[in-house]
């Protein structure tokens, strides 16, 4: 199921004059008044209440950085994160034979059998 699952609950829940899809966000400042102002890649800046950063710490982090008002808490929490390189290895053997179960995306549970 992973991550689109719960994006798409979160967005199933705005409304959709809410969502600003496929706009890179630039900086995100907090204002004196507690307000968000968020700017993105075109320029454009919108005040919000709440702001949700769904990417990984150190993109959250630049975005604030680059708001110019990132705080300590926030430095010390999202620049604590380290990363891993990943090497996966994928093999396939067309002369297995192999009987997979798994469920999709609505939890319906298939089979797939494969044979060589």
């Amino acid at each position: 199921m992973g991550s689109k699952t719960y994006v798409d609950t979160i967005l199933s829940a705005l409304p959709p004059n809410a969502l600003r899809l496929s706009s890179p966000v630039q900086s995100v400042q907090t204002l004196e008044s507690g307000k968000v102002l968020l700017t993105t890649a075109d320029g454009k800046s919108e005040e919000y209440d709440h702001v949700i950063m769904a990417c990984h710490a150190d993109a959250s982090l630049a975005i604030l950085r680059a708001g110019g008002g990132v705080t300590s808490e926030e430095e010390s929490i999202l620049g604590g994160f380290q990363w891993n390189k990943n090497v996966a290895v994928v093999h396939s053997d067309p002369k297995a034979s192999l009987l997979v179960g798994f469920h999709d995306h609505k939890g319906l549970k298939h089979s797939h059998s494969a044979h060589a």
